[in-house]
């Protein structure tokens, strides 16, 4: 497959980037107090997505979500509705210009209240916490830990989210989450049937809200998906299966 996303988001980032930054403290969402009985409820929950299977450390479930042309938007409004406290760990597998800074990490710390990095190779995923892909990078997860490779394979989208969907459906069984956003072209389709026959939850955006809705619904005509929700609706939905 052609990788025809990454000058569409090289503008996006650019486009985004330029624009004046508001005021952070009236963007952050005010955390409600937490419910005494919600460790208990997230506990029962986890067993029943099979978080045994993560590593120990204080991860309860990891999300990799997918993304491409169109994706910022749809990534802007998800990482907002995701609040600390619940042990999930995010990885964001974007396609991204190979020729271009990515500036990913900078525009979604404007509107995550969840801490933002780019992942080192070798790093453990880390509780509560956004990682996001480096540009010309394909990512696996491995033994616990987040491994990079560099892409050189020519017209391939990069970061492949095929590669890392299937490699957490391998290593995390029941408590690995897919999501496919925004994006042309089918990536996804294959990593998101492998997270589905593993027992993972799968989610993908509502078409309707999609710039660019060629990965969502090929992901979805797999008959693989659970859920299939707008941004926010998905950022609400992570940690609670």
């Amino acid at each position: 497959m052609r990788d025809v996303d990454a000058s569409t988001l090289s503008v996006d980032v650019a486009v985004a980037a330029s624009a004046p930054l508001p005021a952070i403290a009236a963007r952050k969402r005010a955390v409600k107090p937490r419910d005494p009985k919600a460790p208990a409820r997230q506990r029962r929950a986890n067993q029943r997505l099979g978080a045994e299977a993560i590593a120990p450390g204080s991860i309860t479930l990891i999300a990799g979500i997918g993304a491409s042309a169109g994706g910022l938007d749809a990534l802007r409004a998800l990482v907002r509705e995701v609040l600390p406290g619940r042990g999930l760990s995010i990885v964001i597998v974007q396609h991204l210009s190979p020729t271009h800074r990515s500036m990913l990490v900078e525009l979604l710390a404007r509107e995550a209240a969840l801490p933002v990095a780019e992942v080192v190779d070798g790093e453990r995923p880390r509780a509560d916490t956004i990682h996001v892909t480096p540009a010309s990078s394909h990512i696996r997860y491995e033994d616990g830990r987040l491994r990079l490779t560099r892409a050189t394979q020519p017209g391939t989208p990069k970061p492949s989210v095929d590669d890392f969907f299937t490699s957490l459906a391998e290593q995390c069984g029941a408590s690995a989450i897919g999501v496919v956003l925004s994006g042309t072209g089918h990536d996804g389709q294959l990593g998101m049937r492998r997270i589905h026959a593993n027992g993972g939850l799968t989610i993908a955006q509502e078409p309707a809200t999609c710039r660019y809705d060629g990965m969502p619904r090929a992901a979805i005509e797999t008959g693989c998906v659970r859920h299939v929700l707008a941004p926010d609706e998905i950022g609400r939905r992570l940690g609670y299966g």
